[in-house]
C-alpha cells in the first residue's frame, strides 16, 4: 500500500534544500525521493503546470486517445507493476471509489470527466481497472483538487 504524501512534511524537507550544511541537504533530498516513492508518485505529478484563466482548459482531455498517450509514457513503469494480492487490489479500488467519489462531488467537474470517471467505475466492477489507470486516477485528482 503506498503512503500518502504529508505537505507540512514535504515543505520543511524542501525548506532544507537551501541549507550551507551539505550533508542537511543531502538527507532531506534523499527523504524526499524516498517519500515520493513510499507515495507511488513523481514529481511530474505533483508539480503542476501554470493554470490558464479558464479552467475547462486546464482540465486534462479525457478521450481515449489522451488515455492512450498517458498509458504509452508509462509504459516503462508498468513493465514494473507487481500483481496486487486480493487485499491490495480491494483496498486500491476502494482508494480509487473514493477519489472518484471526491471528483464527482466537485460542482466544476465536466460531463466528460464525470463520464470518464463512471467507465472506471465499471472497469472496477468487471475487475479491468488496471495499476496504469489507479496512477491516471491519483495524477487527475491531484491536479484537479489543488
Amino acid at each position: 500500500m503506498t503512503e500518502p504524501l504529508q505537505r507540512d512534511e514535504l515543505i520543511a524537507l524542501l525548506s532544507k534544500l537551501g541549507s550551507p550544511e551539505d550533508e542537511e541537504v543531502l538527507t532531506a533530498a534523499r527523504q524526499l525521493h524516498s517519500n515520493l516513492e513510499a507515495a507511488g508518485t513523481s514529481w511530474d505529478e505533483l508539480i503542476l503546470p501554470e493554470e490558464p484563466e479558464d479552467p475547462e482548459e486546464y482540465e486534462p482531455a479525457l478521450d481515449d486517445e489522451a488515455e492512450d498517450e498517458f498509458e504509452d509514457e508509462g509504459e516503462e513503469e508498468a513493465v514494473e507493476d507487481k500483481p496486487l494480492s486480493p487485499e491490495q487490489q480491494t483496498a486500491q479500488n476502494a482508494e480509487a471509489l473514493a477519489l472518484m467519489e471526491k471528483l464527482l462531488a466537485r460542482p466544476d467537474s465536466s460531463a466528460a470527466l464525470r463520464e470518464e470517471l463512471e467507465g472506471y467505475k465499471e472497469d472496477i466492477a468487471e475487475d479491468e481497472f488496471t495499476a496504469a489507470d489507479y496512477r491516471y486516477l491519483r495524477a487527475l485528482h491531484t491536479r484537479l483538487t489543488k
